[in-house]
This record gives C-alpha cells, structure tokens and sequence, in this order.
C-alpha cells in the first residue's frame, strides 16, 4: 500500500491518487507517493565504489574520470560525481544507483542489471525545485530506498 500527498495544501490519499495527479481537495496541487507500505525487496549493498583509472577512462570513451562500481567481478561507469552520497540497492536483477549532491542541489537514478552492468534507465533532477516538484518539499530528509521507489515511476 502506497501513501500519496498533495505538494501544495498536503491532503493525503491512500492507495490511489486523483486522475492527472492534480489534489481533488485544493486543484491546484500535484500528488506524489511519499511512502510504500508494502513489503521492502530491494537490499542496501556496499560495492567497492572507486574513481576510473586511465584505462578505464579510455574503455569507456570519456575525456574525463568518473566513477564506477565493482560488484561481484562487474565494473558498471556510474555519473555520479567525487563528492557525491552514492546509495546502492539491488532487487531480483536490478541494481539501482542513487547519486545526491545536496550541496549543489542535484540527484540522479541509474537503474542497471546487476549481472551485466548495461544500463537499463536513468534520471538526472538538476535543480532544487525539480527535487520538490518530483519528491516534496522534505526531500531531504527521506530515506534513499523511498527516493528510489518515487523516481523510478518517472522512467519509461
């Protein structure tokens, strides 16, 4: 079960939003999960996290280093930057990579397979008012699975 919340005059429903997402209660509001009560399959994982050496650079065809993941003999390039948060989970087959910069304002989605490492989808949010607009004004202090869970309904 699924809690959503109006971001404009905070109206609650529970299980089901209004069609267009737009609050029945205020018309003007946009509606957006805010938790799952559901059973939680997705696992927290700590892969070795590491900057890209030269020849990883190359393989990879980037002008500069970014990060990547080691996990269980797969080395996955991931956009997240030296100074941001990552968070890592995996659900059945699927790993999902969440990068925050709170500090710059900014949070990514990268959803790979977790035996491949191809990236399957992602989402960039580049400004503080997307984050709001996508997540609600307490952002900040949701935990990173709920992050995920909110996100992925926005890849196609």
């Amino acid at each position: 079960m699924a809690l959503f919340k109006c971001n404009s005059c905070n109206q609650e429903y529970e299980d089901y939003y209004p069609p267009d997402d737009i609050c029945t209660k205020c018309n003007k509001g946009h509606i957006r999960i805010i938790t799952f009560q559901e059973e939680n399959t997705m696992t927290a994982i700590k892969p070795t996290i590491r900057i890209m050496t030269p020849e990883d650079t190359r393989t990879t065809q980037l002008m500069n280093a970014g990060s990547v993941i080691e996990l269980e003999g797969t080395t996955i390039p991931i956009s997240a930057g030296r100074s941001d948060q990552v968070h890592v989970f995996s659900e059945s087959t699927v790993l999902y990579v969440l990068s925050t910069n709170i500090k710059l304002g900014y949070m990514g989605l990268e959803v790979f397979d977790a035996a491949s490492g191809e990236e399957y989808n992602t989402i960039f949010i580049n400004y503080e008012w997307e984050l709001e607009e996508y997540l609600g004004k307490e952002w900040e202090q949701m935990e990173p699975v709920t992050i995920i869970r909110i996100l992925t309904n926005f890849l196609y």
